[in-house]
């Protein structure tokens, strides 16, 4: 850099971060490195893994490189074996397409105008789901000091989905899941004053959890969503499916474990749970009845201890 005379010399290109920058147009672009790769799984594997992208921008990319390659798992025995014919055909016709992303440049910025002088600032994050991926994209929209909208990508995620067990109800709360762990993120990283957050999902399951029959599976995940809804609701009186900062206090953190504790229970002991709230005995065939338990003021069933039975104070 200190031999080059600036307005006549053209500025190199840098590597930032492990993202190939352009300062000559201020943008990021791609190498993509495709050759001497074996036809085999372990060629393949280092062929996707060699496309670093942090910031999702490949991500609808690479996610078909990654469900080709679990394919192929499915159908070879060895990492050195060689790919059949028609796994060959789809391998090459992939990794062929990535020499187009040679061409792709993306700006530095995300707006032309400074974000210091932008009046609102808000992130909207999407989601989707199908039957092989996940996928969760974030965009920052701003309002310039003429009322101009800009809108500019700012992180993006996907996720290979199991190959069975799961259905598309379910794929698309996990899909709403990565939506806010994509929203914490940006939080996190994004050292701006962040006037509103927005999430977006095409789901009315997503959309109304309390359609889900609350199993083991998705409680965990309902909860985690409550209690990004409800902490935020309840600290600075806003509605709707979206993230705060201050979500992450304790008593947070508490409100969740106990609808994640108080959900399961209610899967597991739904009878008697509905007796200890008339104040009725247990039935004879409950695995409780040799127990102390009783409703916390939290409607969680507890078990009392032997310290209730002592003459201590």
């Amino acid at each position: 850099m200190k031999d080059l005379e600036f307005g006549i010399d053209l500025l190199p290109n840098q590597r930032s971060l492990g993202l190939n920058w352009n300062l000559e147009t201020d943008t990021f672009f791609f190498e993509v490195m495709t050759k001497d790769k074996s036809f085999t799984r372990r060629g393949i594997l280092s062929c996707i893994n060699s496309i670093f992208d942090p910031l999702g921008f490949l991500a609808p990319v690479v996610i078909q490189g990654k469900n080709i390659l679990r394919n192929l798992v499915l159908g070879t025995k060895e990492w050195d074996e060689p790919l059949s014919e028609d796994q060959l055909d789809t391998w090459r016709h992939w990794r062929d397409s990535l020499i187009k992303l040679e061409d792709l440049h993306i700006s530095r910025n995300y707006f032309p105008e400074s974000l210091k002088r932008c009046k609102e600032k808000r992130i909207h994050v999407f989601c989707d789901a199908s039957e092989f991926a996940i996928a969760a994209a974030g965009y920052i929209m701003t309002t310039s000091s003429e009322s101009k909208c800009h809108t500019g990508f700012v992180l993006g995620k996907a996720k290979l989905t199991p190959t069975h067990g799961h259905s598309i109800p379910r794929l698309e709360l996990c899909a709403a899941v990565l939506a806010v762990e994509v929203g914490c993120s940006i939080a996190d990283h994004l050292s701006l004053q962040i006037t509103d957050f927005k999430f977006y999902s095409d789901s009315k399951v997503v959309l109304d959890s309390r359609s889900f029959l609350h199993g083991k599976f998705l409680c965990v995940r309902v909860a985690f969503l409550q209690h990004v809804t409800r902490s935020f609701a309840g600290l600075s009186g806003c509605s709707g499916w979206h993230y705060c900062t201050k979500s992450r206090i304790v008593e947070a953190f508490q409100e969740a474990e106990k609808f994640i504790v108080r959900t399961v229970q209610q899967e597991v002991f739904t009878e008697e749970i509905d007796y200890l709230m008339q104040n009725k005995a247990l039935p004879e065939s409950s695995s409780l009845l040799s127990l102390d338990v009783f409703l916390d003021p939290d409607g969680i069933p507890r078990v009392g201890g032997r310290l209730n039975r002592s003459n201590m104070p």
